[in-house]
């Protein structure tokens, strides 16, 4: 290498290292921005699940703009006079469920909690009067579907588990769920799961 060109590559170096240690946003005169940290994207303060016909709607609301994780449920018939409440109660998810149904018959079904973990409450059935049927932790979906949990994750596409949106069937009975390159069943009369395939 001539002594031009090793000048040059030394040159090139020490500006290159003093550009990293000052920043180039405080050679512009700029204050450097922090570090961005992980953030929690919080849930809507109010978010409105409806029925396929349009008569029931669930509204999952936060009194306090989720100060506290607490999240609470509000099924409504619209088809009644009025717009009958059906129940309201807190729901076990932690700031509330990350997707939910609700069946042209009332039933409401709510998977995973907002935050993206294996949840507990991976499922909650709650009849259309508000009892609370089942629920159906991660662990458990997983080890009815008879395979790892590392085959369910690759799978999952909507949360950590789910391979796409639930089916209701026609006569409103089950919720048909793809999970592990697997089937599962949700009956809504009682919120048994089992294998479908």
């Amino acid at each position: 290498m001539t002594l031009f060109l090793r000048r040059r590559h030394l040159l090139l170096s020490a500006a290159a290292t003093a550009m990293s240690s000052v920043g180039v946003s405080a050679l512009a005169g700029q204050a450097k921005p922090p570090l961005a940290a992980d953030r929690i994207v919080l849930p809507p303060v109010r978010r409105a699940i409806r029925s396929p016909s349009g008569g029931f709607e669930l509204v999952i609301t936060s009194d306090d703009h989720w100060k506290t994780k607490l999240a609470i449920g509000e099924l409504t018939d619209l088809s009644a006079p009025g717009r009958l409440r059906v129940w309201r109660m807190n729901l076990p998810q932690t700031q509330g469920p990350r997707r939910a149904l609700v069946t042209d018959q009332g039933s409401t079904v709510m998977f995973d909690s907002w935050l993206n973990v294996a949840s507990p409450h991976a499922i909650v059935v709650v009849s259309a009067e508000g009892r609370q049927l089942a629920v159906h932790g991660f662990d458990a979906i997983v080890a009815l579907l008879g395979v790892s949990r590392r085959t369910v994750a690759q799978h999952g596409r909507l949360g950590l588990w789910l391979s796409s949106e639930p089916v209701v069937s026609g006569d409103g009975l089950t919720v048909l769920l793809a999970a592990g390159d697997r089937h599962l069943r949700l009956w809504l009369a009682d919120g048994s799961l089992t294998l479908a395939d």
